[in-house]
């Protein structure tokens, strides 16, 4: 709307104003998240956003009708990955026990209010992104197994965001046996790597755990750097590779053997070979003591490309775990956050009325884009917009099979 004042001067002219003007917003914000913070009072400003949006921790404590909804889902707030503004809703969902995660906000709560019938609005519009799928995986035929792998380094990686102080962590594809803690001796041979980047990795890993910031013992095979011996003694610690510090054996690559052995100590050795007999330590370096709690430790096959947007595939052969051939193994991707493919959807509810909307591509959590669903609000029918209630975003599907785990 636009507007101008003039003035009639004595002598009858007239001298213009200014134009001035005004827009009439044509949306409503449901929320924009950059509110919330650490604040442990209901109903402030920088309260927790758990306060408002109820996941499947369930917590309980405002008024009746916001308890927790679902119970694979847990909110929390993200500050370095945002569509814009300051903030953003980070969800965590498992629906590999019940079939579905939600986070569910009571519009009272929320910046819209419980009246959507303004303002000439026709949709709901949501910006999302996720994680792309897993690219690891594991075959074998032959006597070889054949290991793809992505992730960013076995080494020092932080989270986007993140500092050093938050604890590091490892992003490869681990093809491993559980074992209780003792003495114990993985080797294989490192056939061949496809070249994602010259610090590619490959070899045989003694690992406390499956999280990505384990400690761990690690003999490797590289594309270009030659064979090395790292470890990460405490979780979350920075890594160490003695043998690149000092430049021994930097010309070999594959194909070459690794072996790990664990003595009754704690200690684990690395050694390597040419030839499969003839075997030389990785480093003269005293060997580490990594600790290995019960009631596992982990052997196995790690593959990193050193390349987090590029996926490279390695050969073993000759893969013993104490001397016999390694059987019985499982595979993961180790600290590389990837989605499972689980449908997204949006429910709106009027008291006891509800409408769920399933977004039309099942793939869409695995974007790691930001885009933008715009939902016609009649497709919420019979929800009245005027006097919506309650919000939910979530995964999965009620009331149907077991899903998948993501971000």
């Amino acid at each position: 709307y636009y507007w101008r004042i003039d003035e009639v001067n004595s002598d009858s002219t007239i001298t213009k104003g200014r134009v001035w003007s005004f827009t009439v917003l044509d949306y409503l914000i449901v929320d924009d998240f950059e509110s919330y913070g650490d604040v442990a009072t209901i109903g402030v400003p920088g309260q927790r956003i758990w306060y408002v949006w109820l996941d499947g921790l369930g917590y309980n404590n405002p008024p009746p009708g916001y308890a927790g909804n679902g119970s694979g889902s847990i909110v929390d707030l993200s500050t370095a990955i945002v569509n814009s503004g300051g903030q953003a809703l980070r969800m965590d969902f498992n629906n590999t026990v019940v079939p579905y995660s939600v986070v569910e906000a009571a519009t009272s709560n929320l910046l819209v209010g419980s009246n959507w019938n303004r303002n000439g609005v026709k949709a709901l519009a949501l910006s999302f992104r996720g994680y792309p799928a897993s690219t690891g995986g594991v075959s074998a035929a032959g006597g070889q197994i054949t290991v793809t792998g992505s992730g960013a380094d076995i080494w020092d990686v932080l989270y986007p965001g993140e500092v050093a102080a938050d604890g590091y962590h490892d992003e490869f594809h681990f093809v491993y046996v559980a074992l209780a803690p003792g003495t114990h001796t993985i080797q294989a041979k490192v056939e061949s790597i496809v070249n994602t980047n010259g610090w590619a990795k490959a070899g045989v890993m003694m690992r406390t755990s499956l999280g990505g910031e384990s400690s761990h013992a690690f003999a490797a095979v590289t594309v270009s750097n030659g064979l090395v011996q790292q470890w990460r003694l405490t979780d979350g610690a920075a890594s160490t590779n003695p043998v690149q510090e000092g430049g021994a054996v930097a010309p070999l690559t594959a194909p070459a053997w690794v072996r790990l052995t664990r003595a009754v100590d704690g200690s684990i050795e690395g050694r390597y070979s040419v030839d499969g007999t003839t075997w030389t330590a990785l480093t003269t370096d005293p060997f580490p003591v990594v600790p290995m709690n019960p009631p596992s430790m982990y052997l196995g096959l790690a593959v990193t490309s050193h390349n987090a947007g590029a996926t490279t595939t390695v050969v073993f052969s000759n893969v013993t775990v104490n001397g016999n051939p390694i059987s019985g193994y499982s595979n993961q991707d180790i600290g590389i956050l990837s989605n499972s493919t689980d449908p997204l959807y949006v429910i709106l509810k009027s008291g006891a009325t509800s409408q769920r909307v399933v977004h039309p591509n099942p793939a869409a959590i695995q974007n790691a884009a930001f885009q933008q669903w715009n939902i016609a609000l009649s497709a919420f029918s019979p929800v009245p917009v005027g006097n919506v209630t309650n919000i939910g975003v979530g995964t999965g599907t009620p009331g149907g099979a077991l899903g998948k785990t993501g971000i």
